[in-house]
Formats: structure tokens, C-alpha cells, sequence
């Protein structure tokens, strides 16, 4: 039996519900993955960051509009107004054909790792 399989998926294999899987893990003493605990990588990056070959690394597209992201925060617009003026500018979002909200604007100012490329 291949491990690491979430009950979801024990569930699909074997034609049962995944609360059904998940009772029995625990009446026969199977550890349980914690709900918090990811196994992998998480399924999107942050913004400015992609998947390439497995290996996380910097989204150049993305990293210029964390950089129009500050340097319009810099020069005191609000967080509704930059979003909008990224929507203007056609500049995607992370989930392509989202709109910018001024709560994905102020998530990207928010992140402490920001590099310059």
C-alpha cells in the first residue's frame, strides 16, 4: 500500500466515503496527518515566486509588479487605488483573469522577502 495518501484519496481508491477512511485509521491506530501539515509544497507560491522543475524560484513578470506595487504605495495611493490602477495596466494576477483587489495589494506589501530582479 503506497503511504502518505490523504484520506480523500485512500477514500477514491477504494470506493468508501472519507469520513469512513478516517475512522478506521483511528480504530486501528494509524496516525492521522495533522490538518495544518502540508505534505509537499504548498500549492501556489507566493506572488513573485514560481515552480520551475520543482525548484522555487523568482517570477520576473510578477516581481515587476511587486515593484509598481510599492513604488505606488511609496507615492501615497491607497490600496483600492492601486488595485485598480493594476487592473488598468493589465498586469495579472496570480490566478490569471482574477481582478486586484486591494486585499491581494496589501498581501504583497506584506511580504517580508521581497527581491529586486
Amino acid at each position: 500500500m503506497t503511504e502518505g495518501l490523504s484520506a480523500r484519496q485512500i477514500a477514491k481508491e477504494i470506493f468508501s466515503s472519507k469520513m469512513a477512511v478516517l475512522d478506521a485509521l483511528v480504530r486501528f491506530g494509524i496516525p492521522i496527518r495533522e490538518a495544518h501539515y502540508h505534505h509537499g509544497h504548498p500549492s501556489q507560491p507566493r506572488f513573485g515566486q514560481k515552480y520551475q522543475k520543482k525548484k522555487l524560484i523568482n517570477n520576473r513578470e510578477e516581481q515587476r509588479a511587486i515593484r509598481i506595487i510599492k513604488y505606488l504605495r511609496d507615492k501615497g495611493l491607497s490600496m483600492r487605488h492601486i488595485a485598480r490602477l493594476l487592473g488598468e495596466m493589465k498586469i495579472a494576477t496570480k490566478n490569471q483573469g482574477k481582478r486586484w483587489h486591494p486585499e491581494m495589494v496589501r498581501r504583497i506589501l506584506g511580504q517580508i522577502n521581497f527581491t529586486d530582479n
